[in-house]
């Protein structure tokens, strides 16, 4: 990952953290991780969701409120305070709504709360406006706590909402906390580095480190009393109170800022003690109710895989590791009865930090921390699979790639050859496959690697050559990561292949309940050669290999209902089975011509597509490269013949549909005849508008033809496991398309292509929604504007004379920059009534006027 997603993090913990490179956890499956999880706590969900990010949430005393900072006001660039009640969901932002606010708490009483701000600053509004103007410019920097001197604590009336400067003293003045009793104030500040003689040397270290100075202050709750409780050089913040009001836990930070490590002390400052010695950055502790132990947050499983752990509240023993899911875990609390934790959480769709909620099982960390004390074991990471199988531990992602690339396949089309392949596609190890995650990247590695074994030819010719190194995916701000952040790359067996797997970029916007993001994708193509001197134009057999992964994004495409949205979506029939069928007639085909039996003029390409769930983003990536590189044709039958393409043929029940019928006048003589010695009981559609990646070639004027067993109750479900699939079925559905395969190859003759206009249809229940029949490239454009990677055959935008590849700059007088401006200037259209569009086409604007339709 890159570092500036923990800096990002550490912003909600009022930390400016370094770098380091602790140890990391071996890698998991998500059913280890709920079943890790799950030990301690229950019923997760994710308690906020409005704004940029959100965090630091901490429960009144009664548990039906929470206050939290939240950066959530457009005109205002840093936190504020909010709060919620619990019971009714009733939010209000406490603090003034200009200036910084961080670390808030309630008073026992119910009636007041403390935060600390930044409001009373001259410059306040200054350096809104400064930061405001920094982001607009488009410009980025990484982001750290500044220890604002003119932050002070403050004391905020629920009721009157009168507001009280409690420090009101040069320097910083935050992180407070009142003790349960209600007498006290603890919180950290640097000002006695503002008042006190310093060295030069000091002076010159405090100017570029305001954290060293840090120190644990005591004050009474109305701001009186104010005493000194640390004096040990480097940064010693975030105290809270254990619930006698005896104690105090904090972090206390090394002299140069590397590790960090959990203290606690009596209220008056005496019996100072290090409770934990990991040798990270472990910080944000605080006591459960009980008193017998601390939670705290700490990245010894890597730099920005912060997780919570638990600590016995004298040190003894191992702490006891709370959460298992990648990124930030921190910033926890308990309710004051104990049954329920909250904590920061980056294990948002997006990436960006939230407040997490969960049922918290006291009875089992108690259990787990004696196991500690005993020098048991007390972390399944050690032993990977304990949660899920303890006879049959489950492998980590390489483990299961290695084995599964190991695996024999013999040449004819079998059974046992499908379930193999199915056998890792459709796994705990991928996760589901979303598109840009290390179970995409998995499952392209497996389908690479079985590529080159076959011998298959990576494409070089008319597409970019494969990267040594694959890019691997992107973080929570779309940054694109590197082979060097995926251990699948970095770590993968000499007997994997990377060779085939091609890296697209791509971007989508908002839909489904999903959020505009960007990453990274993985196609995975192979050609198998022909040996002839003048070729003619390819054959292209394809299946997409993403899914809908473990929840995230992938959750809103879902048909699954409540928290089954967030199992791994395992994606058996779509589409592992057309993939497994894909590597199945590859190796057919390849046997073939290694036994003189397949003499042909045409090259073969297999394509494994990536980014199909997501708007067939993986194959029109390579298709317009393709279109590019052949010099921009007005088709591309120059250079495919043909394309064939099997998405979701493993549950073959009465029939298979053949669809894109319509599509050539030669598919229906060419299914007989290869269908003959297979036998297959069919279903012919002309229908050639089809939402899978035959539109990517079908809209180049390619005539396509796809296998489909048909829609089922398991579809985009939680529930499409391998088990449910026909494997006698996919072989033989297997066996039909590489005879189809093989038959166009091996003739001169290349099917004609037949333009087939989107059937309309005059039914009043039909939807009467507008039409352009435009289909956007959601890749960045080369200049703004909205992007197409086609257009409908038949449709208005067709008709208007629109093109792929056409930017659209301007629709019916409204200027487009993105996909957000485009479906703005879309609202204004009205059904028959033409408009004009700009569109740039080759560095040229044209103007063309659009007659819009409906469906």
């Amino acid at each position: 990952m890159k570092s500036s997603i923990l800096v990002l993090a550490l912003a909600l913990s009022c930390l400016g953290l370094r770098a380091q490179e602790p140890e990391k956890a071996p890698a998991m499956t998500r059913d280890d991780i709920r079943a890790a999880e799950g030990r301690l706590m229950t019923n997760i969900r994710q308690l906020t969701y409005e704004g940029l990010r959100a965090g630091e949430g901490y429960f009144s005393a009664d548990g039906t409120r929470m206050i939290f900072q939240s950066e959530r006001d457009e005109k205002n660039p840093f936190y504020q305070i909010y709060l919620m009640d619990l019971d009714t969901g009733d939010l209000r932002r406490l603090s003034p709504g200009f200036g910084k606010t961080t670390c808030a708490w309630i008073h026992p009483n119910g009636k007041l709360a403390l935060y600390a701000s930044t409001h009373e600053d001259p410059e306040a509004l200054v350096k809104m406006k400064a930061e405001l103007d920094f982001r607009a410019s488009g410009q980025q920097r990484r982001y750290a706590w500044d220890y604002d001197e003119t932050f002070d604590i403050y004391s905020h009336d629920l009721d009157s909402g009168e507001v009280i400067n409690l420090t009101n003293v040069r320097g910083y003045d935050a992180e407070g906390s009142y003790s349960p009793d209600g007498k006290w104030i603890a919180f950290a500040s640097n000002r006695h580095a503002y008042t006190e003689p310093l060295s030069v040397e000091d002076r010159q270290r405090f100017e570029v480190d305001r954290s060293l100075f840090m120190d644990i202050y005591l004050m009474k709750a109305d701001g009186s009393e104010v005493r000194r409780l640390t004096t040990a050089r480097g940064y010693d913040g975030g105290p809270f109170f254990s619930a006698d009001s005896s104690k105090i836990c904090w972090r206390r930070f090394t002299e140069d800022g590397v590790r960090a490590e959990v203290w606690t002390m009596n209220v008056d400052g005496s019996d100072q003690r290090q409770i934990t010695r990991i040798g990270a950055m472990s910080w944000a502790p605080t006591f459960h109710p009980s008193g017998q132990y601390l939670i705290f947050a700490t990245n010894k499983h890597g730099f920005a895989n912060f997780e919570l752990y638990l600590v016995d509240a004298q040190g003894h023993g191992e702490p006891v590791r709370v959460t298992w899911t990648d990124k930030f875990d921190g910033l926890p609390t308990f309710t004051s009865d104990g049954k329920k934790v909250s904590w920061t959480s980056q294990r948002t769709p997006n990436g960006q930090s939230q407040i997490f909620i969960a049922d918290w099982n006291h009875e089992a960390a108690l259990a787990l921390l004696k196991e500690g004390r005993n020098g048991q074991k007390t972390a399944p990471t050690e032993d990977r699979g304990q949660a899920h199988a303890v006879e049959s531990p489950a492998l980590s992602p390489l483990e299961a790639l290695g084995q599964a690339v190991a695996i024999e396949t013999v040449p004819a089309i079998t059974v046992d050859d499908l379930e193999a392949h199915i056998g890792l596609l459709a796994s705990d190890a991928t996760a589901g496959r979303f598109t840009g995650s290390e179970g995409e990247l998995l499952a392209s590695l497996y389908v690479s690697t079985r590529m080159k074994q076959l011998g298959l030819d990576v494409a070089t010719e008319l597409i970019r050559p494969a990267p040594a190194v694959p890019d691997t995916g992107h973080d929570a701000k779309g940054n694109t990561l590197t082979a060097a952040d995926s251990p699948l790359v970095a770590h993968a067996p000499d007997s994997v292949a990377i060779d085939h797997v091609l890296a697209f970029d791509w971007s989508i916007a908002g839909g489904h309940g999903s959020q505009a993001m960007k990453g990274v994708g993985h196609n995975v193509v192979g050609i198998l050669r022909s040996d002839a001197k003048e070729k003619l134009p390819a054959i292209v057999i394809g299946a997409h290999m993403d899914h809908l992964g473990t929840g995230g994004v992938g959750a809103a495409y879902s048909r699954s209902t409540g928290e089954d949205q967030l199992k791994t979506h395992y994606g058996a029939d779509d589409n592992a089975s057309g993939v497994s069928a894909l590597l199945e007639v590859a190796q057919y085909l390849v046997d073939l011509k290694k036994k003189g039996k397949l003499d042909v003029d045409r090259d073969i390409w297999f394509c494994a597509w990536s980014g199909e769930e997501l708007g067939l983003l993986g194959s029109n990536d390579l298709v317009k490269e393709v279109w590019e590189k052949a010099g921009k044709p007005d088709d591309l039958r120059g250079v495919f013949a043909a394309y064939l393409n099997m998405d979701m043929v493993g549950r073959l029940e009465s029939k298979v549909i053949m669809q894109g019928i319509g599509s050539s006048s030669i598919w229906r003589r060419e299914i007989e005849r290869r269908n003959a010695p297979i036998g297959l009981p069919m279903s012919l559609s002309d229908d050639v508008h089809l939402p899978t990646d035959t539109m990517s070639f079908y809209l180049r004027g390619v005539p396509i033809l796809a296998a489909f067993t048909g829609a089922h109750g398991d579809y985009h479900r939680h529930t499409d496991t391998a088990e449910k699939l026909n494997y006698e079925g996919m072989r033989d559905i297997a066996r039909f398309m590489g005879l189809m395969a093989r038959g166009l190859a091996a003739s001169d003759e290349a099917p004609d292509y037949i333009k087939v206009e989107r059937k309309q249809t005059e039914s009043a229940s039909a939807r009467q929604g507008i039409y352009l029949g435009t289909v956007p490239d959601y890749a960045e454009a080369p200049i703004p504007g909205l992007q197409l990677s086609g257009v409908s055959a038949g449709g208005p935008a067709e008709k208007a004379g629109l093109k792929g590849g056409d930017i659209i700059v301007e629709l019916a007088g409204e200027k487009v920059t993105d996909i957000h401006s485009y479906m703005a200037a879309f609202g204004k259209l009205e059904i028959g009534k033409a408009a004009k569009v700009k569109v740039v086409r080759d560095k040229e604007t044209i103007e063309l006027e659009i007659v819009p339709g409906t469906r």
